[in-house]
């Protein structure tokens, strides 16, 4: 598809054999492999990396890990084909692993860096060959010292996207093949408009944006003497339309991306996709990701987490830049950690997922009360199954069972309005069946109204206990982007009006037993009682303080003391003035970042009615 070599081995997201489906390893961890029929969870933002498969791609079979339920929300057309392949050719399937021997690796990681971050990271590095020099272009603009693609990379990504139905990518790869080459007032080099020409029709979007680019950045002094090196194919539409678009004085029509930017675009709805796309010029957005996220996504671990020991497989990279915990775990000298294996016997499996859900996508996200059911049932089943685990997969298991089943339907939850449920898993009727040879487990449907059957308060108290039990986790395990992101979203639902966390003595109490006196939690606890408790609204809890944790009561009370007693200036919670107060951050340089992107809601806070509990503002 490309002039690019698909040897490069650094370049390119791949894993350790010995972790990446060999024999010994497929029977080794057979039973980790057990699937379990729960496809509801599947579809929500909880259980889109609960499953991994291993693809095989080039000729020289580099592995790239994917979570199979992300792949088959993101990618449904391509998921789909997938299937039918290894339907009609069980064989393509072994040891959990799928083999695309004819695509290119460097591209395929492109893909699963999109897949993983849902924008397009820089291309690879350049450490082991793929060292361009100039490239020849019809108009070559402005020089630059550093590019964030290169465009064979992009039209490469493009031809993947487009021939696997992958439109978002597809889109998401013209247009910034279009902002960049926008930015250098340059048109495509000659090695992607091979790429182009070669492998894409008439009448897509790219040879459409390829040649209204020419059309507008060529004039009389960019206009090459020999156009012997292009496709011909290239030069002749570019001809064709400069005779059809010609007006008066001999100008052709200005750039069209910008008035219409899906004029090149695959969307499957208008409305609400197209409003994306046109904010994507109203700037150069700042890009989360850069080549570090290929490295990231490289290797994988398997984490047992929990008494029933659920499997989990993760990107090492992710877990290690995140927390020093499992830094120093996978590079130091455990001895199941560097088989890629590791128990994690004393955390809850339920913190886990929702860490799983954090880490991926850099939100701390609550479940809806339905979600949340389905959690449950996901974790009972999953217990359930270690029992039940007698038969081997059949001969022609291709792992894809359960792509087409009906129940997976289901939204995913916005982190904003995600709500939590109170535990219902004692009522959840369990049946056993066989699909495929595999014992499973089959569940009743949820009820469409199950979320507007749980009171609103009983919603802000179990989001509440969810941010707190993430809290404690990320405490255990060192993570403190994830500790920072919980201290922020329980400011800014104190800034809505939510209960307060202190007006249940039992958070008071776990939190105290758990994590350290001076941790950020514990401190905001305190502010937290000291400028919003009053004797009107808390005098039960006034009553009961005795029982109350002594150090809870003693900064307590050196904060009310520091209040009233200070004269000069009315006092107010740190928050409202400082919310990096809570934060932990490694230096001045990640603080001053942090500070700057809290800028406008810090402003906001410090003119919010801190100390309102009444009349909460809900927005289920």
């Amino acid at each position: 598809m490309s002039s690019k070599s698909p040897e490069s081995s650094k370049s390119a997201v791949k894993r350790n054999a010995d972790e990446s489906g060999s024999e010994t390893d497929s029977k080794r961890n057979k039973s980790d492999e057990r699937e379990v029929n729960v496809d509801p969870i599947h579809d929500t933002a909880f259980g889109l990396c609960l499953q991994a498969r291993t693809f095989l791609v080039g000729p020289k079979a580099e592995p790239f890990v994917i979570h199979r339920n992300l792949l088959r929300q993101r990618c449904g057309k391509y998921w789909e084909s997938l299937h039918e392949a290894v339907k009609n050719n069980p064989s393509l399937m072994k040891h959990y692993s799928h083999r695309l021997p004819e695509e290119d690796p460097r591209t395929f990681a492109m893909f699963v860096a999109w897949l993983y971050t849902g924008e397009i990271p820089p291309s690879p590095d350049d450490e082991d060959g793929w060292n361009i020099p100039p490239q020849l272009r019809l108009v070559s603009g402005q020089a630059s010292e550093y590019e964030r693609w290169y465009d064979e990379d992009l039209v490469d990504l493009w031809v993947f996207a487009a021939t696997n139905q992958i439109y978002d990518l597809s889109n998401a790869a013209v247009s910034s093949l279009a902002m960049q080459n926008g930015q250098y007032t340059r048109t495509t080099t000659r090695a992607a408009l091979a790429t182009a020409f070669e492998y894409t029709g008439r009448a897509t979007g790219l040879q459409k944006y390829l040649i209204d680019e020419a059309l507008y950045r060529l004039d009389t002094s960019a206009v090459p003497k020999s156009t012997s090196h292009y496709p011909v194919e290239y030069v002749s539409r570019i001809l064709e339309e400069v005779m059809s678009r010609k007006t008066g004085g001999g100008k052709v029509a200005k750039p069209r991306w910008q008035k219409k930017p899906c004029l090149y675009h695959n969307h499957a709805d208008s409305a609400s996709v197209k409003r994306k796309c046109r904010n994507f010029w109203l700037g150069s957005p700042s890009p989360r990701y850069d080549e570090e996220i290929y490295d990231l996504l490289e290797d994988t671990v398997t984490l047992i987490v929990g008494a029933s020991k659920i499997p989990f497989v993760v990107h090492r990279g992710l877990l290690c830049k995140y927390s020093p915990f499992f830094h120093g775990l996978f590079h130091g000298n455990f001895k199941e950690a560097n088989r890629g294996r590791v128990e994690l016997d004393t955390d809850n499996v339920r913190d886990f997922i929702l860490f799983l859900s954090w880490l991926y996508s850099e939100k701390v996200q609550t479940p809806s009360p339905k979600v949340n059911l389905l959690i449950e049932r996901y974790l009972s089943a999953q217990d359930r199954s270690l029992t039940l685990w007698t038969a081997p997969p059949s001969s022609d298991d291709s792992g894809f069972e359960d792509m087409g089943d009906a129940d997976a339907e289901h939204e995913v939850e916005d982190e904003d309005t995600a709500m939590d449920a109170p535990n219902s898993s004692a009522t959840t009727v369990i049946a056993e069946v066989v699909v495929n040879g595999k014992q499973v487990i089959a569940l009743p449907e949820i009820p469409d109204d199950h979320d507007a059957a749980i009171d609103d308060a009983t919603r802000m108290h179990q989001i509440q206990q969810d941010l707190i039990s993430l809290f404690i986790f990320a405490e255990h395990r060192n993570v403190p982007h994830l500790r920072n992101d919980i201290m922020n979203r329980i400011v800014e639902l104190r800034s809505k009006r939510w209960p307060l966390l202190t007006i249940d003595p039992a958070v008071i109490h776990r939190c105290y037993s758990s994590l350290e006196e001076n941790s950020d939690l514990c401190t905001y606890l305190e502010e937290e009682a000291a400028f919003c408790w009053n004797s009107n609204d808390h005098a039960w809890l006034l009553d009961g303080a005795v029982n109350l944790p002594p150090a809870f009561l003693g900064n307590v009370l050196g904060e009310i003391f520091r209040e009233r007693l200070d004269t000069d200036e009315e006092r107010r919670p740190s928050w409202c003035a400082d919310v990096c107060y809570f934060h932990f951050h490694v230096d001045d340089e990640e603080e001053m970042k942090c500070r700057r992107g809290l800028k406008k809601w810090q402003e906001e806070l410090s003119m919010s009615d801190y100390a309102a509990v009444d009349a909460p503002e809900l927005e289920w």
